[in-house]
């Protein structure tokens, strides 16, 4: 039997052990709460319930012309909310500015802009109307900054600088291409939740934490905004005059590949003709079956074929000459673009090395995600039947896009090297290989002469200025129909000058309207080209005196 001195002893055992175990589970909880992931949970919930952070939006850097002519600019905005219902007073203050207010909305909503000047206006309607209300009521009116983004002139750069989305991203042209770049990196601004049980309620900042936004870096393009302006008045008169789909011009240095324009019109979501819509060529690409004709000696200018009727047919398909012309040199059927010339060199040639000056002169290859066109995978070429080599050599059968056609006849231009596209002012320019001998490129510059002086572009030629250039004409071949329609067509003309040539320009012209004989490279895309050749040259003409 247990004395009382016993039982004293148990209950300070037990008084002892209800301690030590409270003391356990205090430490345990502790633990949890302070070290283990149960901590981190609540802490994490804690910072949602107490603390935020507003973003400090970063300048966007600016894009320039090769002059340093700013083509973007950005503007300070102002977006104000409403949290809650206001009073009447408020609401007639609010309505001065312009600003649509409503008594008792469900949400946070947005009621307007403002001028940025007028910050502090709107903070001081906030602190009046709270202490109008005795504090019992918290601010009503939130503002969110940002930056709005602008081409300096819409008209004949919105088709390449492109346009930033309302979160600042670049969504089209350089600003997609170069976004990371130009974008820049958000500032923080850490706050602290009022009282409240809503999720309305007012940001009280904290400098402490503050983090500054860093601006984007300002890239400087090769783009001239003046032949930029010039190029895109020829071109828009033309597009209207004949009604056509849309079309696009690219003027660049043949010497360097620096594109000194690059316009496209009309821009109607986003369609931009340059580098959207790859394309069939025609005869522009017969500079591929010449070239490496004259290269391998095959032909002279002055030797002769025989074109016949002006048709030839391949594996039951019939390829025709707009004219009959009968036995003619080689020079002649270059001048007057003859498709049965051009398919029977391209027979003559094989497959083969059609496959290897296609990919030589830059064609049938990878563009990247700004420029798009086919791609001939190794090999490709054991699949061509002789009709389709045929119309390879007239300019069919091969989706190509603008700025490789301007590259490869900038190698006739510049001695035979094919230089990459360059955009940006201060990059050196990259060289990707030689692509034409000697031969071809001495007999191609008589060839192109000779298509102005005295072929299809006649109306491209300039008086006292020495021309180079070809046309183009291709059927769009109809998905609907599964055949080319001769009612629409891609008509073209690329040409450079002077002597020692500088400028190189590419006119494109996508299913003009009219009298479908006249719808040919020579009578719509050479005037255009020449209406652009006269602008620089006189502009050239007035910096020199």
């Amino acid at each position: 039997m247990l004395n009382y001195k016993d039982i004293r002893l148990w209950r300070l055992y037990a008084l002892v052990l209800i301690l030590l175990s409270a003391f356990i589970l205090f430490i345990r909880t502790i633990w949890i709460l302070q070290i283990g992931k149960e901590g981190q949970r609540l802490r994490e919930k804690a910072k949602k319930q107490y603390f935020s952070e507003i973003s400090l939006p970063a300048q966007r850097g600016i894009i320039y012309d090769r002059h340093k002519r700013p083509l973007t600019v950005n503007v300070e905005k102002v977006e104000v909310y409403q949290h809650g219902s206001i009073d009447r007073k408020t609401y007639n203050i609010l309505r001065r500015y312009g600003l649509y207010t409503v008594k008792h909305p469900k949400h946070i909503i947005k009621i307007g802009n403002i001028n940025p000047l007028y910050v502090d206006s709107i903070n001081m309607i906030n602190r009046t109307y709270a202490k109008r209300h005795h504090g019992k009521k918290n601010y009503v009116l939130s503002i969110h900054r940002y930056f709005g983004r602008y081409t300096v002139v819409e008209e004949g750069y919105s088709s390449l600088i492109g346009y930033v989305g309302s979160e600042g991203v670049g969504l089209y042209g350089i600003e997609k291409v170069l976004d990371d770049y130009l974008r820049g990196k958000d500032g923080i601004l850490p706050c602290i939740k009022s009282a409240g049980i809503s999720h309305r309620e007012k940001f009280f900042t904290l400098d402490r934490g503050r983090i500054e936004p860093i601006p984007g870096k300002n890239i400087i393009l090769t783009i001239d905004a003046y032949l930029q302006e010039i190029a895109y008045a020829a071109l828009k008169e033309k597009v209207d005059e004949l009604s056509a789909k849309g079309g696009f011009v690219i003027i660049t240095n043949p010497k360097n590949g620096e594109v000194l324009s690059m316009v496209s019109y009309p821009v109607k979501n986003n369609e931009n003709f340059v580098t959207k819509y790859p394309y069939e060529p025609g005869s522009t690409f017969k500079l591929v079956v010449y070239s490496a004709a004259l290269d391998a000696k095959i032909i002279s200018p002055f030797d002769s074929i025989d074109t016949k009727d002006g048709k030839l047919t391949v594996e039951n398909k019939t390829i025709s000459d707009v004219h009959k012309m009968g036995k003619i040199t080689w020079l002649e059927a270059f001048s007057h673009s003859s498709n049965v010339a051009a398919a029977t060199l391209a027979l003559t040639l094989g497959r083969k090395k059609m496959y290897e000056q296609i990919l030589k002169l830059g064609f049938g290859s990878p563009t990247g995600s700004f420029l798009k066109g086919q791609c001939l995978p190794p090999g490709y070429y054991k699949k061509w039947k002789k009709s389709k080599l045929a119309t390879l050599g007239i300019g069919y059968g091969l989706l190509v896009n603008g700025l490789q056609v301007a590259m490869a006849y900038g190698a006739v231009a510049n001695g035979g090297y094919l230089y990459s596209p360059k955009l940006l002012l201060g990059k050196n320019p990259i060289r990707v290989r030689k692509a034409l001998g000697e031969r071809s490129v001495k007999y191609l510059k008589l060839f192109m002469r000779d298509v102005v002086e005295e072929g299809t572009g006649k109306k491209a030629k300039i008086k006292g200025i020495t021309v180079y250039g070809k046309t183009g004409t291709a059927e769009v071949y109809d998905k609907k129909l599964h055949r080319y329609d001769p009612r629409r067509k891609v008509v073209s003309f690329v040409g450079f000058f002077p002597n020692d040539p500088q400028y190189l320009i590419y006119v494109v012209i996508f299913e003009p309207k009219g009298v479908p004989w006249l719808m040919y490279g020579g009578d719509v895309a050479a005037p255009v080209f020449k209406k652009i050749a006269e602008n620089i040259l006189w502009s050239r003409l007035h910096e020199n005196i």
